[in-house]
């Protein structure tokens, strides 16, 4: 069987499971690295955006995976493989992950570039802006216009006004 695999911090992971429950397929974890991994068809990452505290692997990739039995010790089964739980679909964990990531981390896998305006998969936050209704939100930009960009206030500056 081949598949892809989706490496993610225990912060995140959490919340992504939270948000996937009975649609997420087999988990590992390691502890000593504090990583779970999900299963995901094969050529399923290729597409993924990069999200911080994500590590996605694919051909070529070696990834330890414990055996069938292994429930507690370093490196085991959160969710073992049953012929019921298996892989994960990519898209419904991207989407997981995602959310996750933004909600504890603070930045989108995805954002429009406030300079160039276009969309960027590794958006950059250059800056805080207040709305006077709603909350205050970010302003990203991609990593090559936020070079080119001075840093404007920032959360806590924008907190404090």
């Amino acid at each position: 069987m081949y598949w892809d695999a989706v490496r993610v911090s225990a912060d995140i992971a959490w919340l992504a499971l939270e948000q996937l429950g009975h649609a997420t397929g087999c988990v590992y974890t390691d502890e000593a690295s504090r990583i779970w991994c999900w299963l995901v068809p094969p050529a399923t990452v290729s597409a993924w955006p990069r999200i911080p505290g994500v590590h996605l692997c694919s051909v070529g990739t070696s990834v330890e995976v414990p055996s069938l039995n292994a429930v507690d010790g370093v490196v085991h089964w959160l969710i073992p493989p049953s012929s019921s739980r298996y892989l994960t679909d990519g898209a419904l964990l991207q989407q997981a992950v995602a959310v996750a990531a933004e909600r504890l981390i603070g930045v989108p896998a995805a954002a429009l570039c406030t300079r160039c305006q276009r969309t960027t998969r590794a958006p950059v936050p250059v800056r805080w802006e207040s709305m006077s209704s709603g909350p205050d939100r970010a302003v990203y930009a991609c990593p090559d216009c936020a070079l080119r960009l001075t840093p404007g206030p920032g959360r806590a500056e924008v907190l404090i006004r």
